[in-house]
């Protein structure tokens, strides 16, 4: 029996099980209501065994701090285009691909 002991964490386990998730996911988003659970389909059970002990806050945390992710509601005011040219704005680090997005987005804006 394991009364009064705490079980042992497996945070590097799961990190990596998060990565890997996320990395086959090619999802901009994932809802939360399938967090963690999005990586355990059926088909897919045998790739993340250590999923099913991850905590929805582990898994949020892993996110928030490693990928700079975001849970939340889908927006639903906003076009296709947009939610692109912002995907794309979230995913560079280039400062010039970034100012030629933003641009992009200004002048989609003055269009509507």
């Amino acid at each position: 029996m394991n009364r009064g002991k705490k079980r042992k964490l497996k945070i590097d386990t799961w990190k990596q099980t998060v990565r890997k998730h996320q990395r086959d996911a090619g999802e901009a988003y994932i809802s939360s209501r399938n967090v963690p659970k999005a990586a355990l389909s059926q088909p897919e059970e045998e790739k993340y065994p250590d999923a099913n002990n991850i905590s929805f806050r582990v898994y949020h945390d892993i996110f928030k701090s490693k990928f700079n992710l975001r849970f939340g509601l889908p927006r639903s005011d906003t076009c296709s285009y947009c939610d692109k040219l912002f995907m794309k704005l979230c995913s560079t680090d280039d400062a010039n691909e970034k100012k030629k997005i933003e641009i992009e987005s200004e002048i989609h804006h003055r269009k509507l």
